[in-house]
Order: structure tokens, then sequence, then C-alpha cells
């Protein structure tokens, strides 16, 4: 009787865990960065564009952040909790990351799969004493039972008058490690701390800072 209630219990496992797989929603806009405190008053405009190549096809979704899968490796999306783009949940996290830091920072919204040279002169429309331009070329998470991130951004900085001041890019490619428990909380929170500290890195990069 033990022998078969295991048994059962070992074959309702991949069942329970693709109905955790379903549906599932992470909060971009809640990760806060930890930022060196700014020097000097400075006001900044932020716009981030997406050019991941099945946001571009049309193959997902702008607000499309990753992939959670059943206990048969069944993949669900994942999608951002607002509803709004990535590009739109990472420009707000890194201006409130920016503020919290003493930056006076603002986003500029424009359409996700702006081109680049677009977005720059939405982006120098404004009177900001700096402008940041995010381009997104890769962002995904991967959940089974362990968690991977993968992510490919490049940053650059411009002054008011549109002179460029840095560019840098950003590419990782990470396990975040699992939980067999409850991968999908597992999953959620550590890709939400990962975010946290890719924007730290990100923003205390000394190229970065320094024309800040």
């Amino acid at each position: 009787m033990k022998r078969n209630s295991s048994l059962l219990a070992l074959s309702l496992i991949p069942l329970l865990m693709t109905g955790c797989a379903i549906g599932n929603h992470y909060d971009y806009q809640s990760v806060r960065a930890t930022l060196p405190q700014a020097s000097k008053k400075c006001t900044v405009s932020v716009v981030t564009v997406d050019q991941r190549a099945d946001v571009l096809k049309a193959s997902v979704q702008d607000n499309y952040v990753g992939m959670t899968r059943g206990g048969y490796g069944n993949p669900f999306r994942v999608y951002t909790k607002s509803g709004a783009p990535l590009s739109e949940d990472l420009s707000r996290a890194i201006v409130s990351s920016l503020n919290s830091s003493g930056y006076q920072a603002t986003a500029v919204t424009v359409n996700p799969v702006t081109n680049e040279a677009s977005a720059k002169a939405q982006l120098l429309a404004t009177s900001s004493d700096r402008h940041i331009l995010v381009t997104i070329n890769k962002w995904e998470s991967d959940t089974l039972i362990n968690t991977d991130l993968n992510t490919d951004i490049n940053v650059q900085v411009y002054d008011h008058s549109g002179k460029q001041l840095a560019n840098e890019s950003f590419t990782a490619s990470k396990g975040l490690g699992g939980n067999f428990l409850d991968p999908i909380i597992h999953a959620r929170e550590s890709v939400l701390s990962e975010t946290s500290s890719i924007l730290t890195q990100v923003f205390s990069s000394p190229k970065i800072h320094t024309s800040l």
C-alpha cells in the first residue's frame, strides 16, 4: 500500500508542476538597483527600446519575459505583471532607482520596438541634463526546476547637446538555482533579484556612472 501511494504521489508531480507553470507574471517595475549617490543635481531622461528578435518578428508580445515549464517540460510563457512592455517596466525600474540615488529622472515612452535612431531623437527632445538610451537585445528566463536568465542590453548616455558620453554593452547568461518543491516562486524571486543586480552593475560601471 505504501509503495502504491508513493508511486501515485510521484505520478502526480508533473501534473502539479504543469498547473503551477501556467499564468505566471514578474513584477519588473518593483525592481530597485543600489546605485552610487548623485554627486550633483542632475536631470535625467530614460528611454528603453526592445530589439529582441522574437519581439521584432512578433513571435512573442512585447511584455513577454520568459518561460516556465510543466512537469513534462512543456513551456508556458511568462509576462510582466503590469501588462506593460518589458521595455517600459525596465525604464520605470531604472528611473525609480536613479531617483532614490538623488537624480531627478523621468521616463520617456516610445513604441517598444522603435529603432534606436527614432528613440534617441525623442530622448534628446527633452530638456534633461543627461539622456539614457537602453536597448534590450536579449532578455529571457527559463524555468523547470532550476532557472536560467539570459540578458544582453546596451546602454548609451548623452549630454544635453546630444554628445555621446558612454556606450557599454552588458551580456550575461546565469543559472539562478532552483527549488524542487516550489520552482515557480523561486524563479520569480531570483529573476527579480538578479535584475536588480544587473541594473546595479550597469549603473555602477565607471563609464556609465561618471557620465552621469
